[in-house]
């Protein structure tokens, strides 16, 4: 499955993809996907059914950003190296890696700070920068905390809640420049000096 939302590194504004090795089972997901209708004139449903067609606009855009799809991942890797230089050495400030053995396209950076050390907390952190005109953001909320799946059991993720509480995302479109990203770096080690 590709996600295609305006923040990946291929866009369509919104919708994704779905690819497979197995016929039956992507027809199968394709006929979920548009409403799962077997009678479209008297709109007859056999299984419940979604409405997530990309529509032709959008996939359009798609195709046409795919051919710049590895000028984006080089991209994405310069960016990801220019901040990796930059943090280097700084204290209280780890840039996190990507797994070894894998071809990532970074589609975030994100950096795990020692807000003990400062005194600090993510959120003034993140509103720190923000003043300083440079927007980060946490990691996402943990499925575990969101109001829909607070009574369902979670398993082993003291790792997960560890991380919530000191990573932030940092700035990292394909069109962010070098000064930019000596910016980003720059407001952060400031608060970390």
């Amino acid at each position: 499955m590709y996600s295609f939302n305006g923040n990946k590194i291929i866009t369509t504004g919104g919708g994704g993809a779905v690819t497979g090795k197995n016929a039956n089972e992507v027809q199968h997901i394709k006929f979920l996907s548009t409403q799962a209708k077997t009678d479209a004139h008297n709109y007859i449903h056999d299984e419940v059914g979604y409405n997530y067609r990309m529509t032709n606009v959008q996939a359009a855009i798609g195709v046409a950003q795919l051919e710049y799809l590895e000028e984006f991942i080089d991209r994405k890797n310069k960016n990801y190296d220019s901040y990796k230089g930059l943090f280097e050495g700084a204290k209280g400030i780890t840039l996190l890696p990507f797994r070894k053995g894998t071809r990532s396209n970074k589609w975030f950076y994100s950096l795990e700070l020692d807000l003990e050390s400062k005194g600090l907390t993510l959120l003034q952190v993140i509103d720190e920068l923000g003043k300083a005109g440079v927007q980060t953001r946490p990691i996402w909320g943990l499925i575990h905390e969101q109001k829909p799946y607070e009574a369902d059991v979670a398993y082993k993720i003291d790792k997960a809640i560890d991380y919530a509480k000191k990573v932030i995302n940092i700035p990292c479109s394909t069109n962010i420049t070098d000064e930019d990203i000596n910016t980003v770096a720059t407001e952060i080690k400031k608060l970390f000096a």
